[in-house]
Order: structure tokens, then sequence, then C-alpha cells
């Protein structure tokens, strides 16, 4: 059964995420060109999508006889995330996320191809999918699968739409919104646990 409850979690527990692809986003749109960064997405999506499908419906076959464990596992893992996530947030300085000055310097040279950018946005996806996969895994694959699709539909459309303001909006807030994102990966964390 579809839990509402479960999906504005996930959309919480993504939402740190998704504001840094965006920023990465943006700084790929210039490295590669909006087409290719489009058609980058594609390619990874085609990769990093059917392989995490398979994975949450081979767990519980595979883990048969520790499938309630495994569930457990996946919730606890995510609370433990979030708390880091929250941690993380109370005790760092300010700064930028780690990916976004990774990409910056990539920015500065080297070749750009299609394999290249498959190659970085498919990294960006799998934190989506890492986030989404215990969901699968505790009996919520359409609540994981609607989070999933929200947050690279919503990384694109802010990334294309507002470009420039957006990375201006957000400069100075990564710790108070990494640290609302570790709150609601605790809390989904804990509606997995006792749901």
């Amino acid at each position: 059964m579809f839990s509402f409850i479960v999906l504005f979690a996930a959309l919480g527990a993504l939402s740190y995420e998704m504001i840094e692809d965006n920023l990465v986003n943006l700084i790929y749109a210039r490295m590669f060109g909006w087409r290719m960064l489009l058609l980058a997405y594609a390619a990874a999506s085609f990769i990093v999508l059917p392989v995490s499908a398979v994975f949450v419906v081979l767990a519980p076959l595979l883990f048969r006889s520790y499938f309630p464990l495994v569930q457990k596992a996946g919730a606890v893992i995510l609370i433990a995330v979030g708390i880091g996530w929250l941690l993380f947030s109370v005790l760092k300085k300010e700064e930028e996320p780690e990916e976004v000055s990774e990409a910056r310097e990539l920015e500065k040279g080297g070749r750009r191809t299609l394999a290249l950018a498959t190659q970085l946005v498919a990294i960006e996806e799998v934190g989506i999918v890492a986030i989404m996969i215990p969901l699968g895994i505790n009996g919520h694959p359409l609540e994981a699968i609607s989070a999933g699709i929200v947050a690279v539909v919503v990384a694109l459309f802010v990334a294309l739409t507002f470009r420039q303001q957006f990375a201006r909006i957000v400069r100075g807030r990564f710790r108070l919104l990494k640290g609302v994102s570790g709150i609601a990966l605790v809390i989904l964390g804990l509606i997995l646990l006792f749901y």
C-alpha cells in the first residue's frame, strides 16, 4: 500500500542531495553543454536505475532467511547517515559540498566526452539511489521510485530554469540544508524501522 508519509519523508531526506545535484548540474552544463548533460542523464539513468531495480527485486530472494534483518539494517543505515549529516551540519564550518568543489576542478581542463559526462552524472544518481534502496527493500518500492523520479526531475528542472539565481540563493546555507536532510533521514529510517 502506497504511503504518502514515507514518500514525503524520502523527499525530505533527498532535499540536500537534490540541491547539491542542482549546483553540480550547473557546472556540468557549463562544461558539457545542456544537450550533452541531458544525454548523460538519460544514459546514466539507463544504467543506474535498472541495476537498482534488480537489486531491490533480488534482495528478498538472495537474503530470504536474513531478509527481516536486512530490512532493519537498511533502516539503521539511513538513521546512521542522517545522524552523520546532522553532526556534519553542526560541527563543520560552512563550505561548499565536496562534489561541487570537485566539479569546479574538472571544469578547469580535460576532454569533455559523453562518457565522462555520463560517469559524473551516474555518480550523482547513485547518491539518490543509495537513499532509495532501503525503501524498496522495506516494502515501499513505489515510494522509492516516485521519490527518485521527483528528485532527478526537480534537480534538472531547477538547474535549467533558475541557473545562477539558484546558486546565489543556496550559497552559505549548505550546513542548514544538510542538517534538515539529516533529520529527515533519521525520521525516514525510524518510519522504516517501526512502520
